[in-house]
């Protein structure tokens, strides 16, 4: 179910919700009185690539912007990855029964 907004709110309508799409929570801003927060500690570098990208289009350099903006995104999607490939195991291969499945595979009936 997706529910947004700073104050983890109910979505306004039932029509509203998309089961099997996870939880989400906006970030939550920087500030004197609050200097970190979740996504800083787990990954600063999306920051970085954030500044770069607008330093570069304060500059009117659109080729260094997007490529920073390309590389943030690069990042973000790994980020994101990686919370995905963490969710789900494999079970180890097992050579014996791949070998009987190859062999049924070839064997000619």
């Amino acid at each position: 179910m997706n529910w947004s907004g700073s104050n983890d709110r109910a979505p306004s309508s039932p029509s509203s919700i998309r089961w099997g799409d996870g939880y989400y929570r906006q970030i939550p801003p920087l500030s004197a009185a609050a200097p970190t927060n979740w996504l800083i500690a787990k990954a600063p570098e999306l920051y970085l690539y954030g500044v770069m990208a607008e330093a570069y289009r304060f500059q009117k350099d659109e080729a260094r912007n997007q490529k920073w903006l390309a590389d943030g995104m690069s990042f973000l999607q790994a980020l994101m990855g990686q919370g995905d490939s963490q969710k789900t195991g494999g079970r180890p291969r097992r050579t014996a029964e791949d070998q009987a499945e190859a062999t049924a595979r070839d064997t000619p009936n």
